[in-house]
Protein backbone atom coordinates (compact mmCIF):
# COMPACT_ATOMS: atom_id res chain seq x y z
CA UNK A 1 0.00 0.00 0.00
CA UNK A 2 0.20 3.41 -0.72
CA UNK A 3 1.50 6.59 2.01
CA UNK A 4 -0.90 8.51 0.36
CA UNK A 5 -3.91 5.34 0.94
CA UNK A 6 -2.13 5.30 4.86
CA UNK A 7 -2.34 9.22 4.98
CA UNK A 8 -5.72 8.91 4.11
CA UNK A 9 -6.99 6.21 6.17
CA UNK A 10 -5.16 8.19 9.15
CA UNK A 11 -7.21 11.35 8.23
CA UNK A 12 -10.05 9.57 7.93
CA UNK A 13 -9.80 7.68 11.40
CA UNK A 14 -8.64 10.75 13.10
CA UNK A 15 -12.07 13.14 11.57
CA UNK A 16 -14.17 9.74 13.29
CA UNK A 17 -12.65 10.45 16.47
CA UNK A 18 -12.75 13.98 15.98
CA UNK A 19 -16.55 13.92 15.25
CA UNK A 20 -16.91 10.98 17.91
CA UNK A 21 -15.56 13.20 20.59
CA UNK A 22 -17.48 16.45 19.37
CA UNK A 23 -20.72 14.36 19.82
CA UNK A 24 -19.47 12.65 22.88
CA UNK A 25 -18.71 16.04 24.58
CA UNK A 26 -21.88 17.56 23.25
CA UNK A 27 -23.99 14.47 24.79
CA UNK A 28 -22.41 14.77 27.81
CA UNK A 29 -22.28 18.81 28.03
CA UNK A 30 -27.01 18.48 27.52
CA UNK A 31 -26.89 15.46 30.13
CA UNK A 32 -25.18 17.80 32.88
CA UNK A 33 -27.61 21.05 31.47
CA UNK A 34 -30.49 18.35 32.47
CA UNK A 35 -29.03 17.09 35.68
CA UNK A 36 -28.15 20.47 36.93
CA UNK A 37 -31.36 21.86 35.55
CA UNK A 38 -33.17 19.20 37.78
CA UNK A 39 -30.94 19.70 40.99
CA UNK A 40 -31.88 22.83 40.85
CA UNK A 41 -35.69 22.22 40.41
CA UNK A 42 -35.06 19.60 43.75
CA UNK A 43 -33.16 22.12 45.82
CA UNK A 44 -36.39 24.46 44.57
CA UNK A 45 -39.02 22.27 45.67
CA UNK A 46 -36.71 21.42 48.79
CA UNK A 47 -36.48 25.04 49.77
CA UNK A 48 -40.41 25.58 49.39
CA UNK A 49 -41.25 22.56 51.19
CA UNK A 50 -39.33 23.68 54.20
CA UNK A 51 -41.34 26.77 54.63
CA UNK A 52 -44.43 24.40 55.41
CA UNK A 53 -42.98 22.76 58.36
CA UNK A 54 -41.89 25.99 60.37
CA UNK A 55 -44.49 26.42 62.65
CA UNK A 56 -46.02 29.80 63.56
CA UNK A 57 -44.76 31.02 67.05
CA UNK A 58 -48.10 32.31 67.83
CA UNK A 59 -50.07 28.78 67.41
CA UNK A 60 -46.82 26.62 69.22
CA UNK A 61 -47.58 29.27 72.07
CA UNK A 62 -51.44 28.90 71.93
CA UNK A 63 -51.80 25.09 71.70
CA UNK A 64 -49.03 24.48 74.40
CA UNK A 65 -50.64 26.90 76.49
CA UNK A 66 -54.07 24.86 75.90
CA UNK A 67 -52.33 21.64 76.41
CA UNK A 68 -50.03 22.41 79.52
CA UNK A 69 -47.56 19.60 78.75
CA UNK A 70 -43.93 20.68 79.23
CA UNK A 71 -42.70 17.94 77.08
CA UNK A 72 -45.16 18.41 74.36
CA UNK A 73 -43.82 22.40 74.37
CA UNK A 74 -40.07 21.36 74.30
CA UNK A 75 -40.72 19.08 71.12
CA UNK A 76 -42.78 21.44 69.57
CA UNK A 77 -39.64 24.09 69.89
CA UNK A 78 -36.94 21.53 69.47
CA UNK A 79 -38.63 20.82 65.89
CA UNK A 80 -39.81 24.58 65.03
CA UNK A 81 -35.99 25.19 65.69
CA UNK A 82 -34.91 21.85 63.48
CA UNK A 83 -37.43 23.05 60.37
CA UNK A 84 -35.98 26.92 60.95
CA UNK A 85 -32.75 25.63 60.40
CA UNK A 86 -33.44 23.43 57.55
CA UNK A 87 -34.71 26.53 56.23
CA UNK A 88 -31.72 29.09 56.59
CA UNK A 89 -29.37 25.90 55.63
CA UNK A 90 -31.54 25.66 52.04
CA UNK A 91 -31.14 28.86 51.55
CA UNK A 92 -27.57 29.16 51.77
CA UNK A 93 -27.23 26.29 49.67
CA UNK A 94 -29.60 27.57 46.93
CA UNK A 95 -27.38 31.16 47.07
CA UNK A 96 -24.30 29.52 46.84
CA UNK A 97 -25.14 28.39 43.55
CA UNK A 98 -26.42 31.32 41.71
CA UNK A 99 -24.09 33.34 40.09
CA UNK A 100 -26.33 36.27 40.62
CA UNK A 101 -29.13 37.99 43.10
CA UNK A 102 -30.02 41.11 44.03
CA UNK A 103 -32.46 42.78 46.18
CA UNK A 104 -34.91 43.09 43.47
CA UNK A 105 -34.81 39.07 43.08
CA UNK A 106 -35.52 39.26 46.79
CA UNK A 107 -38.14 41.80 45.70
CA UNK A 108 -39.57 39.48 43.72
CA UNK A 109 -40.47 36.45 46.21
CA UNK A 110 -41.16 38.87 48.88
CA UNK A 111 -44.24 39.97 46.09
CA UNK A 112 -45.01 36.48 44.91
CA UNK A 113 -45.71 34.86 48.43
CA UNK A 114 -42.43 32.91 48.45
CA UNK A 115 -41.40 34.86 51.66
CA UNK A 116 -43.99 35.70 54.28
CA UNK A 117 -42.78 36.02 57.24
CA UNK A 118 -39.98 39.07 58.13
CA UNK A 119 -37.23 37.06 59.50
CA UNK A 120 -37.21 34.95 56.59
CA UNK A 121 -36.64 38.10 54.49
CA UNK A 122 -34.15 39.30 57.17
CA UNK A 123 -32.09 35.89 56.89
CA UNK A 124 -31.90 36.43 52.86
CA UNK A 125 -30.98 40.15 53.38
CA UNK A 126 -28.06 38.69 55.52
CA UNK A 127 -26.78 36.25 53.02
CA UNK A 128 -27.30 38.65 50.10
CA UNK A 129 -25.48 41.65 51.53
CA UNK A 130 -22.06 40.48 51.01
CA UNK A 131 -22.41 39.57 47.58
CA UNK A 132 -20.06 41.40 44.98
CA UNK A 133 -23.43 42.46 43.25
CA UNK A 134 -25.11 43.77 46.38
CA UNK A 135 -21.86 45.38 48.43
CA UNK A 136 -22.19 48.77 47.19
CA UNK A 137 -25.99 49.17 47.09
CA UNK A 138 -28.03 50.71 49.59
CA UNK A 139 -30.30 47.96 51.16
CA UNK A 140 -34.35 48.59 50.11
CA UNK A 141 -36.86 49.35 52.60
CA UNK A 142 -37.76 45.74 54.19
CA UNK A 143 -40.35 44.19 51.51
CA UNK A 144 -42.57 42.29 53.96
CA UNK A 145 -44.29 45.27 55.84
CA UNK A 146 -46.88 43.01 57.91
CA UNK A 147 -46.23 39.22 59.13
CA UNK A 148 -48.87 37.33 56.32
CA UNK A 149 -49.09 34.32 58.83
CA UNK A 150 -50.07 31.17 56.83
CA UNK A 151 -51.79 28.62 58.64
CA UNK A 152 -49.64 25.94 59.74
CA UNK A 153 -49.67 22.61 61.24
CA UNK A 154 -51.34 23.34 64.08
CA UNK A 155 -54.13 24.60 61.74
CA UNK A 156 -56.60 27.14 62.85
CA UNK A 157 -55.64 28.07 66.81
CA UNK A 158 -54.81 31.36 66.49
CA UNK A 159 -57.40 31.75 63.49
CA UNK A 160 -59.82 33.36 65.07
CA UNK A 161 -57.16 35.80 67.12
CA UNK A 162 -55.82 38.96 65.90
CA UNK A 163 -52.47 38.80 65.18
CA UNK A 164 -50.38 41.91 65.54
Amino acid sequence: MSNNLWNTIGIFASLLGLMFGVAFGLYQWRRTISIERRRREQLWASLDRSRYVIWDHLEIEAYTNKHNDPNLSRWLWLNHQAASDLYISLVEQYLSQEKKFTYKDLERLCKNGFIYWKWQEKQWRYLICRRPENIDVEPPEYFITEEARPRGLLTGIVAEKKIS
